[in-house]
């Protein structure tokens, strides 16, 4: 999902459904019959984000900013459901697993406290949704046929360990062959440490999928040390280390071998599910992403919350791991089985001084924003790790979008609210935010028509703090009248736009259950009712 901090400096960002768009006071809610997307992600279940389980007294910003890095706004209790639990602040998933040590916690009382989170965190017993088979019962009955499940990387088999190499001298650190929740070490933070997710937990989430004709998508959200800056990433507000390893005997850089072993782990399980006898854990899986938002925020130091080395030079080192994946899904068998390589790439992983090339579809220069070079870059690139045959089939590139963070597009509240009502400029400038992104992406990107496109993660979100937004009911100091047909046009106009360009799109994210600030724009439990 993400939405991260800083993420456009270099996005545009768009969104999804209109129940009335004239800037008239009125109502809101949004039907499946109306509109939904083609996925949805099911954030929060299996990697932790701090906005997630903050309070809407204390959080309003969907990126958490750098004043909060040493405090911290999500909640033990909230995270535990349980007030028994010491109740403190957390930043991300191995901070909290440090302060619940820190509190006299055993491995074990933590592995559990896991264990229920997963267990229940989709769940909405209130509404008769009381087991994954209902959820997705639930998103089936929207007319949904995709899911995307942001995983980490601390993914553990049943017969089978594995070792992260750190390098720089640095110990290796064993992931445990387990079916068991377990805590293991972070290779670059000796200090903190991961629950790991065994791999029967996904393949449960597969079969349930199945019986209701959904697919999922499996993306490898976190990697060891961090592989991108954000409060998604595990580590944050630390260092993103992954990328700073150094170079094995063989002069190959040690994190692209630790790359090649998680991926290439996930791709041998994954082939493994054609040959069991149950064909309805293969039957639910619908792709792979090797890497989510690889570098977030490398090339935007003012960003980021720290300001050390990453260990790379620039995004062209980045760029050239992510293609052993390619190269990697493409020899196994998977596209055979239809299963797809979602490639996800962010613009925030390039430095802001790239100048700006090629033209839109109306003939003209992009803006500065669009990343108009950025978007060469990565198309080019794309096109020479696949083919037309991949890129048609089983080849999928993915950019993550989102208005939230966009200068151009997240000023309604300052400039087209009058006498409390979003007037009609307001809903025209978001409808041309969404045009000048999604109708023309491939022509920046130079993909043809046939070429596979994904964008795996958007929102309703018409600013990333609730209270300067017009889409959030929570603007302050006051709430336009009617926010949530803004809201929905913001929504309607970006699903559309899609379909137009032929654009896979997932909405981010499921449920927000615990933060209220955040339901009526990035939880479409509460959008789509």
């Amino acid at each position: 999902m993400d939405y991260h901090k800083g993420k456009t400096a270099l996005l545009a960002l768009l969104s999804i459904l209109m129940v009335s768009c004239g800037g008239s006071s009125g109502s809101s809610s949004v039907t499946s019959s109306q509109v939904h997307p083609d996925g949805v992600n099911l954030g929060g279940a299996y990697v932790l984000e701090d906005w997630f389980f903050s309070s809407s007294q204390v959080d309003h910003y969907v990126a958490t900013p750098c004043t909060y890095k040493d405090t911290g706004i999500a909640n033990s209790q909230t995270f535990a459901q349980s007030t028994s639990v010491p109740a403190f602040t957390w930043t991300s998933e191995t901070q909290m697993i440090q302060q619940f040590t820190a509190q006299g916690y055993t491995d074990s009382q933590i592995e559990a406290l896991f264990d229920s989170h997963r267990a229940n965190y989709l769940l909405d017993p209130a509404n008769h949704i009381a087991n994954l088979n209902s959820v997705f019962a639930r998103i089936a009955g929207l007319g949904i046929k995709e899911v995307r499940l942001p995983i980490t990387w601390a993914i553990t088999y049943p017969n089978q360990s594995y070792t992260i190499n750190p390098g720089n001298g640095g110990t290796p650190i064993v992931v445990p062959a387990t079916t068991q929740v377990t805590l293991i070490q972070d290779p670059f933070y000796p200090g903190l440490k991961w629950a790991t997710i065994p791999i029967g937990d996904v393949m449960q989430l597969l079969k349930a999928a199945s019986k209701h004709g959904i697919k999922v998508l499996l993306d490898i959200h976190t990697y060891p040390g961090g592989s991108s800056d954000g409060t998604y990433n595990g580590i944050w507000p630390l260092q993103p280390e992954f990328w700073n390893t150094g170079l094995d005997t063989d002069n190959t850089p040690i994190y692209q071998e630790n790359f090649q072993t998680i991926f290439q782990n996930l791709i041998t399980w994954a082939e493994s599910l054609y040959s069991l006898s149950d064909k309805s854990y293969a039957a639910g899986l619908g792709g792979l992403t090797p890497m989510n938002e690889p570098a977030h925020l490398m090339g935007i130091p003012p960003a980021r919350c720290s300001s050390g080395s990453w260990g790379i030079a620039g995004y062209q080192q980045v760029l050239d791991t992510l293609a052993l994946a390619v190269a990697d899904f493409g020899q196994s068998s998977l596209p055979k089985h239809h299963v797809k390589l979602y490639m996800n790439i962010i613009e925030t992983m390039f430095s802001t001084s790239l100048p700006v090339t090629g033209l839109d579809r109306t003939g003209q220069q992009p803006d500065a924003l669009s990343g108009g070079q950025v978007y060469g870059i990565i198309g080019t690139w794309w096109k020479s790790v696949t083919t037309e045959n991949d890129r048609q089939t089983w080849a999928v590139l993915d950019l993550h979008h989102y208005f939230a963070w966009d200068g151009n597009c997240n000023t309604c509240l300052q400039n087209f609210v009058t006498n409390g009502v979003i007037q009609q400029a307001g809903f025209d400038q978001m409808k041309q935010c969404s045009d000048d992104w999604y109708l023309n992406i491939r022509g920046m990107l130079d993909l043809a028509s046939t070429d596979l496109l994904a964008t795996t993660e958007f929102s309703a979100s018409a600013n990333s703090d609730t209270y300067q937004s017009c889409a959030s009911g929570n603007a302050q100091p006051s709430t336009p009248d009617n926010y949530a047909d803004y809201r929905n046009a913001v929504l309607k106009y970006q699903i559309d736009d899609a379909k137009q360009a032929d654009i896979d799109l997932y909405f981010w994210t499921w449920t927000i259950p615990y933060n209220t600030n955040f339901q009526n724009e990035w939880s479409l439990t509460n959008i789509l009712k």
